[in-house]
This record gives C-alpha cells, structure tokens and sequence, in this order.
C-alpha cells in the first residue's frame, strides 16, 4: 500500500497475523506467534500527528486511537475534517 516504508513487508503480512500465529492490537500493533510486539506505521501518519495545526493532529490520534489496522484513507479524512 502506498506511504508505507516496507510495502513488500506489509504486504506480505497483512491480513495474515492469524495464520502465522500472531495477534493484532490496537493502533497498528501486531503480536507474533513469539510473543515480540511490531507496530506497522505507514510514512503518512507522522506527517498527520506533527500538523502544526493541533485540530488536524488531534483528530488524525483520535482516528488513530480507535484503529486495529491503520487506515491511511480515513486517518486524512479525519485530519480534513472540521
């Protein structure tokens, strides 16, 4: 998926942390079946948080917050919003 560092890796595991005996968790955490936490945090979400205007990086952590799997798409309709 676009504004990912590692979209072949994200790719690979998305949808897929049951199979491979991991466990997602909110705002993009996944556990593996190893029990080592990994957060999946596309390019764009940085750029969303650290908006010099507070109510876009407000409302991007307040999508954010109510997230398993990141969703770029809403996290900038949420930042967008008034």
């Amino acid at each position: 998926p676009a504004g990912w560092r590692s979209s072949w890796f994200v790719i690979s595991l998305s949808g897929r942390t049951g199979v491979c005996g991991g466990s997602p968790s909110q705002c993009g955490w996944l556990k593996d079946r190893f029990g080592l936490s990994w957060q999946m945090i596309p390019k764009t979400l940085g750029r969303l948080l650290g908006d010099p205007d507070p109510g876009r990086a407000g409302r991007a952590m307040k999508a954010m917050m109510g997230m398993v799997k990141l969703d770029v798409a809403e996290l900038e309709r949420a930042a967008a919003m008034n």
